[in-house]
């Protein structure tokens, strides 16, 4: 079912008061992921009028599609402390393992918010994926390799996390289409979150490795004009610029022409003022690395 055939059959919807879980039984089944985010926007919450409500478990052989009320209020700040500990953590393994540790966690941000990105959850009011925090935290590093290793170092980084995205895409599908053994239990959870429609995840990919690279440009573009001054600014500028360009390209890739032109901004601008309010958090967190490790810095280039 599209877009527009879950609109239709929700026509009926009637908006209720706010705080509960929801879910309605569609017999037919056959929404995707982004559908079932439309509705999360148009519907925040609401009673499906041709479908059984229920808070149990899917019986067999009905699909549910969860509209989600208001959020726990307890979203925000945890979504600030894991924001604070992911950033810190950049840090910690800079200070651990050098360029190398950062490296490693571009991959290893990259590929768990990949899997986190498939859940929505509602923030300061908006409706965004939770995989923001730890994509913002790869442009963070991005950004240390930029400014203590150069352009060629912080582009081998975003090109070594490309390829690994790349191939979990790829050997994730072979996976499966492994035929499972009769007591397996794992295939149904390895399909939900690893049997990305193509679309999807050729929009995660292209996504990436522009905003990526453009960010790069973008950092080094900043200091030679402002001779190596105005931290704040490069670090800021490349990378909100940078995200404007990743959200961009994911929504139009992955989502243009399946919702109305409103339903589209409003899932654009909403993903984009989350990685703006996170990109800005990390301001000081280059600046303190700017300050610890600047000694270490030094020894690298020697080495």
């Amino acid at each position: 079912m599209d877009a527009k055939g879950i609109q239709q059959r929700l026509s009926s919807i009637t908006r209720q008061g706010l705080g509960e879980w929801v879910r309605c039984a569609f017999p037919e089944g056959g929404f995707d992921r982004s559908v079932a985010f439309y509705v999360r926007i148009k519907f925040p919450l609401g009673k499906c009028a041709d479908g059984p409500l229920s808070r149990a478990a899917p019986p067999p052989g009905l699909t549910f599609l969860k509209i989600r009320g208001k959020p726990p209020s307890m979203n925000e700040t945890l979504w600030i402390l894991f924001a604070l500990v992911d950033l810190s953590m950049v840090l910690v393994v800079y200070r651990l393992f050098g360029r190398v540790g950062l490296y490693g966690l571009m991959v290893f941000n990259l590929l768990l918010c990949n899997i986190q990105v498939l859940k929505t959850v509602e923030l300061f009011g908006l409706t965004t994926t939770l995989g923001n925090v730890l994509y913002a935290s790869v442009f963070l590093a991005t950004d240390l390799l930029s400014e203590f290793y150069g352009k060629h170092e912080a582009r081998k980084g975003v090109l070594l996390g490309f390829v690994a995205l790349v191939m979990m895409v790829v050997y994730m599908q072979i996976a499966l289409y492994f035929v499972p053994a009769a007591d397996d239990f794992a295939q149904p959870h390895l399909s939900a979150l690893f049997g990305f429609m193509p679309r999807i995840a050729l929009a995660s990919m292209v996504a990436y490795l522009v905003s990526q690279l453009h960010d790069v440009w973008a950092f080094h573009a900043i200091k030679e004009r402002t001779g190596g001054r105005l931290l704040w600014l490069r670090n800021n500028a490349s990378t909100m610029v940078s995200q404007l360009l990743d959200s961009a390209i994911f929504c139009t890739i992955a989502f243009w022409g399946m919702f109305p032109m409103n339903v589209f901004m409003e899932i654009l601008l909403s993903t984009y003022i989350i990685k703006v309010i996170v990109a800005g958090l990390d301001t000081p967190f280059i600046y303190l690395a700017k300050r610890i490790f600047s000694k270490r810095h030094t020894a690298d280039s020697g080495a």
